[in-house]
């Protein structure tokens, strides 16, 4: 007599009102909206609360509000473009110079389409991130607007220029948490324009505030594909000027300390650009964690 598996099997699943699904991604050592987040976090302006408790809570809610949520958000709308690619293609918005195939055209049709937003997904995923960003404040509100406008721009473009979707997903994985970062312990009358104190001229505390994502960002551009990034000429310059301008970032923020400590950290990655296999993004991963203790 053949025993019965106890079991049932993988293909049946519980009968759960939600399907969610949590997992690491294929590397933790590298640029990433979670690690922004908490640089931001160290680099803000704004001191501990009188409640370590509350503030702990709410800096647990933004982590997961920038990482898992937004990233599940992006995930439906840009799955959600790739099914409605055909349908995208065969109506033009009532705009005036608004042509057949354009981005704009695409992003008019996927909105009068049946599965606006991706289905039932994407909007499950919108509603932790409603209810997270009210929780959390303006500053998040704000965020997750921008983070959400982002993914709809990338889903329009998706499929006629897939390179410039690269680009918006690094600037919203670096920029935006960066900023709920910065904003994480401020008051609720603080305004909505961070600015760390750094040197001692304005300019100098800009650069800190928002050039240094903006390096960072350009580096988990071309981070997500290391081994492309790293075999190209072009990549490689990329990679050296990107090394560059963080180290400029930070001479001209008023930190030469850091900054030299900085160009040592990102020497031996620049050196070794060439070698077969050289994955740069665990040293960027590194050089924002010394950006963020010691700037």
């Amino acid at each position: 007599m053949q025993a019965t598996d106890p079991l049932p099997p993988s293909s049946v699943a519980l009968p759960t009102l939600i399907d969610l699904r949590l997992g690491l991604r294929r590397s933790l050592l590298r640029p990433a909206p979670g690690w922004a987040f908490l640089a931001g976090l160290l680099l803000s302006p704004y001191g501990l609360p009188e409640d370590p408790a509350q503030a702990l809570a709410g800096v647990l809610l933004a982590f997961i509000l920038v990482d898992p949520v937004w990233g599940a958000l992006w995930h439906h709308l840009l799955i959600a473009a790739r099914r409605l690619v055909a349908t995208t293609t065969a109506m033009a918005p009532p705009l005036p110079y608004a042509q057949e195939r354009a981005p704009l055209a695409r992003l008019w049709a996927w909105w009068r389409h049946e599965h606006t937003f991706g289905g039932r997904g994407t909007w499950l995923a919108l509603l932790p991130t409603l209810a997270l960003s009210l929780v959390l404040g303006r500053p998040a509100l704000v965020a997750s607007a921008v983070a959400l406008l982002a993914g709809l721009l990338a889903a329009a473009l998706m499929p006629v220029s897939p390179g410039s979707v690269r680009v918006l997903a690094a600037l919203v994985a670096i920029v935006m948490p960066w900023y709920v970062g910065l904003m994480g312990l401020a008051p609720a009358s603080a305004s909505l324009w961070p600015v760390v104190e750094a040197g001692t001229t304005p300019w100098a505390a800009s650069v800190l505030t928002w050039g240094l994502p903006l390096v960072v960002a350009w580096l988990a551009w071309l981070d997500d594909d290391p081994s492309v990034t790293a075999a190209s000429p072009v990549g490689r310059l990329g990679l050296i000027a990107g090394h560059g301008l963080l180290v400029g970032c930070l001479v001209l923020a008023g930190k030469p300390f850091v900054a030299g400590l900085l160009a040592l950290v990102l020497l031996w990655p620049t050196l070794t650009l060439r070698r077969p296999g050289a994955n740069p993004a665990p040293w960027h991963l590194f050089a924002l964690i010394v950006i963020a203790i010691l700037g």
